[in-house]
């Protein structure tokens, strides 16, 4: 019988499993995922945010946990009681569901005789696609407030936050953070001040920055400033006044310092940018401090979470903004420090 002696259990869990919603209803799931997959998404291969908050909206009325994007777990308290059970030794089991979208995927973790398991079924429009049952090697609730466990016989690690982030700290992240967040020498993932912006890749900053200002894409076919390339990545041409108007909106950088870059070209007054900021793994951005200081700036103390791979603190960014008063900022500096072994 394997002991979870790793489990640590938040101070809050004895006040909010008071608070647990009443048990999930007794809905057959084989036909009622496929049938809000076939109202809500409709045959569509990329849903909208609306779509997916709404796939998450309905399954959380039968009184599931919820996993969405940079938002907290719907009924969380199913979860984190199934986790206080695990510590006391009990039977039980508890299904989440992760991020709806044009499938959906449900976990059920089942705690039997001292052993878990964890068992996987994706959901389609279709019916269930696919199942596969794991056994548990490690599995523990942090202090912090996550869920992290291993399967036997591999370094596979699955995470996710199960206690909310507070109204004030998600309200910076949707602010402050996710009008920047790109890949790597993004404003969040390099070091710089208003002294000196070399670290910063100005390119993929202004294609996540048009899609905030105007809600579609930088290098898009329909647009004006398309230009299509043989060989290579196709890209936007844009006059010179229009980049850096928005540049400047956010960051307090010369027009100068901006024309230096070698995607101006001062023959024809443009800018001349692909903004293919690659792939590849992307933490989980959380704003766990902040403090507002006397001139109207505000710095965030924002975590790099990754709990792929085991760690709640991979990095940390302390970013200073100037709010704007209208949801948008100008951005002053930050500090990135990793963690990673």
């Amino acid at each position: 019988m394997k002991q979870w002696g790793l489990l640590c259990l938040p101070l809050a869990l004895c006040v909010s499993l008071s608070a647990c919603a009443p048990p999930a209803e007794d809905v057959d799931l084989t036909i009622a995922v496929p049938r809000v997959i076939q109202d809500v998404v409709a045959g569509q291969e990329f849903p909208s945010n609306e779509a997916r908050a709404e796939m998450a909206e309905r399954i959380a009325r039968w009184g599931f946990p919820v996993l969405r994007d940079n938002e907290n777990m719907l009924n969380y308290q199913r979860l984190e009681e199934f986790c206080a059970d695990v510590a006391a030794g009990k039977d039980g089991s508890v299904t989440v569901f992760y991020y709806p979208w044009s499938y959906i995927t449900a976990i059920s973790l089942v705690a039997q005789d001292g052993e878990l398991t964890c068992v996987y079924t994706q959901y389609t429009a279709a019916g269930v696609q696919g199942q596969d049952s794991l056994p548990i090697a490690e599995f523990t609730f942090t202090e912090r407030g996550n869920l992290l466990f291993r399967f036997e016989e591999t370094n596979y690690w699955v995470g996710f936050r199960v206690l909310p982030l507070s109204p004030q700290s998600r309200a910076y992240y949707r602010d402050y953070i996710e009008p920047v967040t790109v890949f790597t020498q993004g404003p969040l993932n390099v070091n710089w001040d208003t002294t000196n912006f070399s670290a910063l890749n100005w390119d993929w900053i202004f294609q996540r920055l048009w899609q905030v200002e105007t809600g579609s894409a930088m290098v898009d076919p329909a647009s004006p400033y398309y230009v299509r390339v043989e060989q290579g990545f196709d890209r936007a041409v844009l006059p010179a006044q229009l980049v850096e108007d928005i540049l400047q909106k956010y960051f307090p950088v010369s027009r100068a310092e901006l024309r230096r870059m070698d995607a101006y070209d001062a023959k024809i007054n443009t800018y001349s940018f692909t903004g293919f900021n690659g792939g590849g793994y992307s933490p989980t951005l959380e704003v766990s401090k902040w403090q507002e200081h006397a001139d109207g700036s505000l710095t965030l103390w924002i975590d790099h979470v990754a709990l792929e791979y085991g760690q709640e603190l991979a990095a940390q960014s302390i970013l200073t903004v100037l709010p704007a008063g209208d949801g948008r900022c100008k951005y002053l500096s930050n500090q990135y420090q990793s963690f990673r072994s």
